[in-house]
C-alpha cells in the first residue's frame, strides 16, 4: 500500500495560515510527522489560493523537499501550477489527481511523464467521507473494503494510528503481506492495539 500524506492541504486553517506566512517550520513539521508515520509521498495543496497558487505550491514543494528525502504529490487542477511545481521537485512527482474534463485532461496530461509500474488504483480516501459524522470510521472502514477489491494507494492521514492498523491487518487478510510479516513487526511493536 502506497500512502500520500494528506496533511499539507489548504484547506486546513493552520495549513492556509503557514502559506500566508510562509512559515516554513510549520510546513516542515506537518511533513516530517507524516514521513515519520510511513507516509511515502507527501501531498501539497495551495488550492484555496487560486490568485497566487502556482506561487505558494512551488514553495510548498520546495520546503517540504528541504525537510524531508520524500517525493511529493502535487495537488492541483491547474497545469501552470504543476508546471511550476514540477520544475523544482527533486526526484519523481506524484500528480494528485487527474479529471477527465476534456480542458483540463488535455493540458495536464503532457505533463505526466512518470509511469507507475504494477499501481493500478489510487484514492483520496477523505473524500468519501466528506459532510458526514464518524468520518475517521467510514474512512477506516471504506479502506478496508477498497484493500479487499484491490486499491494500490491512498491518500491519508498517516498519524491516525487505527487507520493504520485497519491497512495493515486487511492487507494481512487479503494476502497481500507475504507471510503476514508486516502484521507480525506491527503487533510486536504494538502498533496494532
Amino acid at each position: 500500500m502506497i500512502i500520500v500524506g494528506e496533511l499539507i492541504n489548504s484547506s486546513r486553517k493552520v495549513i492556509a495560515e503557514a502559506i500566508s506566512a510562509q512559515d516554513a517550520e510549520t510546513i516542515q513539521k506537518v511533513a516530517s510527522d507524516q514521513f515519520i508515520a510511513g507516509a511515502e509521498y507527501i501531498d501539497v495543496n495551495a488550492g484555496t489560493f487560486a490568485e497566487q497558487e502556482t506561487q505558494h505550491l512551488t514553495w510548498l514543494t520546495e520546503t517540504v523537499q528541504s525537510a524531508i528525502d520524500a517525493p511529493c504529490a502535487l495537488d492541483s487542477p491547474d497545469p501552470k501550477a504543476l508546471e511550476a511545481a514540477l520544475k523544482v521537485h527533486r526526484g519523481t512527482a506524484m500528480i494528485n489527481s487527474i479529471s477527465l474534463e476534456k480542458k483540463r485532461f488535455d493540458s495536464l496530461l503532457p505533463l505526466i511523464v512518470t509511469t507507475w509500474p504494477g499501481i493500478h488504483t489510487m484514492c483520496g480516501l477523505s473524500n468519501i467521507s466528506y459532510g458526514l459524522p464518524g468520518r475517521k470510521f467510514l474512512n477506516r472502514t471504506f479502506m478496508v473494503m477498497a484493500i479487499t477489491k484491490g486499491l494500490d494507494g491512498a491518500i491519508i492521514n498517516p498519524l491516525d494510528k487505527k487507520m493504520k492498523a485497519a491497512i495493515i491487518a486487511a492487507e494481512a487478510l487479503a494476502g497481500r503481506d507475504n507471510y503476514c510479516m508486516n502484521f507480525l513487526k506491527a503487533f510486536r511493536a504494538g502498533e496494532l492495539g
